[in-house]
């Protein structure tokens, strides 16, 4: 009864000391766990705040982007607008050009005619006075 109740005892020990063990065992995986989960609770805030900042970037560069189309938007609606002021008095100046162009080639053709005239008056007068100063 006495070698029973000793190896009952040992029995008792060893259980003892296994359950210590495992008990050693999960307190060191409880730890483990509890240590991965700070990392993981770190990087995942890292991450969030990588994105955060990464959103914010974004919205600023899609505002910027918003704005430069607006201006160039606004640049090329004065473009157009001064595209086409300028068209019409090209056009206003050609026009004008060519009523110029028209009324000197009439003035010309005027001017001719008085030259024409003028040259016959002019051989009138001399004949004129050539037959003034000749004895009859």
């Amino acid at each position: 009864a006495e070698r029973q109740q000793s190896r009952d005892l040992g029995a008792r020990s060893e259980a003892l000391l296994g359950v210590e063990r495992l008990t050693g065992t999960v307190e060191e995986l409880q730890r483990s766990i509890d240590e991965r989960d700070e990392r993981l609770r770190r990087k995942l805030q890292q991450t969030e705040d990588t994105v955060l900042e990464i959103q914010t970037h974004h919205a600023e560069e899609v505002a910027k982007t918003r704005t430069a189309i607006a201006e160039l938007q606004r640049v090329q609606g004065a473009t157009a607008a001064r595209h086409r002021q300028t068209s019409e008095e090209l056009t206003s100046t050609t026009q004008c050009i060519a009523q110029t162009r028209s009324e000197v080639v009439e003035l010309m053709q005027v001017v001719q005619r008085f030259e024409q005239r003028l040259g016959a008056w002019k051989g009138e007068l001399r004949d004129e006075v050539v037959r003034s100063f000749t004895p009859c």
